[in-house]
């Protein structure tokens, strides 16, 4: 860890994850990187981050993980898959899932993380990519207050407006 900061991990760097591990690696945090494609990993490498070739790699090196994926079912995979996230997340870790999902999907991975003392933010986010270079994303974020607090540190580096919804799912 970098001083007081959260080893981050950011899996899915498509058009918003490719710049927001940009901004944290800039911002000094230690970033880990997973993508489908090896391009964007090996260019977040030649910058600072750890490059990783699975979820679970990622999971097990970070505090916080945020989820960039497209959709539920890579959403899904990244956690639950054959080398998903969900038995390598280190207890009092955090997910934080910017996919635009349901509530029930999100409610689901929160339950069944919650054995391993795993906290899930819902966090949908807007703004676009060239918000997502200026770090100026805007997050809804549903989950318990205190978790977001904890998250805090790594979100702002890349939003400048989060409003909290609730509980995990209202995001």
């Amino acid at each position: 860890m970098n001083g007081n900061k959260l080893k981050t991990g950011v899996i899915g760097l498509g058009a918003l994850g490719a710049p927001v591990a940009g901004l944290l690696l800039k911002a000094g945090h230690a970033v880990a990187v997973c993508d489908v494609r090896s391009e964007p990993v090996a260019d977040l490498q030649k910058r600072g981050a750890k490059a990783c070739d699975s979820p679970a790699e990622v999971a097990r090196h970070s505090d916080i993980v945020i989820s960039l994926v497209s959709d539920g079912a890579q959403t899904n995979d990244i956690v639950f898959g054959p080398s998903g996230m969900r038995d390598h997340l280190q207890a009092g870790a955090i997910l934080a899932i910017g996919s635009t999902l349901g509530p029930e999907p999100v409610q689901h991975i929160a339950q069944a993380l919650a054995f391993r003392d795993v906290e899930v933010l819902d966090i949908p986010i807007s703004g676009g990519i060239l918000a997502a270079r200026e770090g100026k994303l805007s997050l809804m974020a549903g989950g318990k207050i205190e978790t977001l607090a904890r998250a805090r540190a790594v979100l702002d580096v890349f939003a400048n407006q989060i409003t909290h919804t609730g509980e995990v799912g209202t995001g």
